[in-house]
């Protein structure tokens, strides 16, 4: 008996080690790109394994501690929704109290249980195309404060981030100074200037909607 805890204990702290060695953000399997996808059925992965495991120690149905354990395992994935929310609200925080308009869009997904967990759409900032006829001083401290939340986002996860304005030109200049601050070395761009008459620069975990 003495043996057997000790081998319970075992897969319950490898399970816990297993769990902690996951990458900090992604979304569910239903909406994630293929690394998130991977994360949470790792996630699901350990738990399974660590429950058929238990249940063949004490004598009960394999199948039935794997799918209990997968429930468990299935739950790391919604922490990683959680965090990239709360990272993006400290983002759309810090870009307001920049004095640039921010708006932080959420959407509704479902986790490996068929749960409704909110998730981050995207974070648009909006701009005067004025600014960006002639780019002074205040102009460019604006483009700073942008690029640095740009860089920030992508530390984790790598980002889109779409250039939409209604003179194509006018928008391109957004994209191009953003590109010579080393803003979007690292994520995906998409460029709907002259297409999307708003004039905004969005940042969303990838893939793209």
């Amino acid at each position: 008996m003495k043996t057997t805890r000790t081998i319970i204990t075992s897969i319950a702290l490898a399970s816990l080690v297993g769990c902690a060695s996951l990458p900090n953000l992604g979304q569910s399997q239903t909406n994630a790109q293929p690394n998130q996808k991977k994360d949470v059925a790792v996630g699901a992965g350990i738990g399974c394994v660590g429950g058929a495991l238990l249940a063949k120690l004490l004598n009960k149905n394999a199948l039935a501690g794997c799918a209990v354990g997968g429930v468990g395992g299935g739950l790391i994935g919604n922490e990683h929704y959680k965090k990239q929310l709360a990272q993006y609200q400290a983002l759309a925080a810090e870009a307001r109290a920049a004095g640039l308009a921010a708006e932080l869009k959420t959407k509704t997904v479902q986790d490996e249980q068929k749960q409704a967990t909110q998730a981050v759409d995207r974070l648009t900032i909006s701009y005067d195309p004025q600014d960006m006829v002639k780019v002074n001083a205040k102009t460019r401290g604006t483009l700073d404060k942008l690029s640095t939340l740009i860089k920030k986002a992508s530390e984790s996860t790598k980002q889109t981030v779409e250039f939409s304005g209604q003179s194509a030109h006018t928008c391109s200049i957004a994209m191009e100074q953003l590109a010579q601050r080393q803003a979007l070395d690292n994520v995906n761009v998409v460029d709907r200037c002259g297409v999307n008459p708003e004039y905004a620069i969005a940042i969303s975990p990838n893939p793209v909607r």
